[in-house]
């Protein structure tokens, strides 16, 4: 009995110790998974990408930002879009030898040119301190949107790549009494979830490319 007990115990020490590595399997294969989407994702947008990891996370003050370890001995300049497998994070607004932080796509200073994929309207999509809410201003009571609507980048203004997905329209206010409506949406990156973005140095045609009123198949694919 003695000896049945031991054996017991060992088994179970045994299978606590193979639970645990397959749960770390398990995370390092859902690891991969999202190395592979971030990979995909950078190599849609141009021929010149760099993977970066967070290393220090500021969601809760003022201005949002991330720190990631890429820095001016990588290449890494100012103005860099930055992304993820979700969408837009943000872009490169201070770089170290070998740190850089990232001004993300909520952060109230930073606008973003963005396009409707529905009907290509144009607007400018705008951080307001959460986490998780852009806002689109100075639309007309006319404008044609709706909820659900997908936002990407519109390539204007030379800063982010066209066609990439910024935000989905989650909230709309109509007020008689005022000229513009109060749109809201949500971002499309994961900003509080991922550890992981990619740089992406963007072909100068790229940056100049307006959308069409027919989006091409990126932008449709991005919406799946």
């Amino acid at each position: 009995r003695d000896k049945l007990e031991l054996e017991l115990a060992e088994l179970s020490r045994k299978q606590l110790v193979l639970q645990t590595r397959l749960q770390q399997l398990k995370a390092l294969e859902s690891e991969n998974e999202r190395l592979r989407n971030l990979l995909h994702a950078g190599a849609r947008l141009s021929s010149k990408i760099q993977l970066a990891q967070l290393v220090k996370v500021n969601l809760h003050g003022q201005p949002h930002t991330v720190l990631i370890n890429r820095g001016a001995a990588d290449g890494v300049i100012t103005g860099l879009p930055v992304i993820d497998e979700g969408g837009l994070v943000g872009q490169v607004t201070q770089v170290s030898p070998f740190r850089s932080s990232v001004s993300l796509v909520t952060d109230p200073a930073q606008g973003v040119p963005v396009q409707s994929v529905r009907t290509a309207m144009r607007a400018i999509a705008f951080g307001v301190g959460g986490a998780e809410e852009l806002r689109l201003l100075y639309l007309d009571q006319n404008a044609d949107i709706r909820i659900g609507d997908l936002l990407v980048t519109s390539g204007l203004g030379g800063v982010y790549p066209s066609r990439y997905p910024v935000a989905r329209v989650s909230k709309i206010k109509r007020h008689v009494d005022q000229a513009f409506i109060a749109v809201h949406a949500m971002p499309s990156a994961l900003l509080n979830k991922g550890h992981q973005v990619v740089l992406v140095w963007a072909d100068s045609s790229e940056l100049s490319a307006e959308l069409d009123p027919a989006l091409p198949d990126t932008a449709d694919t991005a919406d799946d």
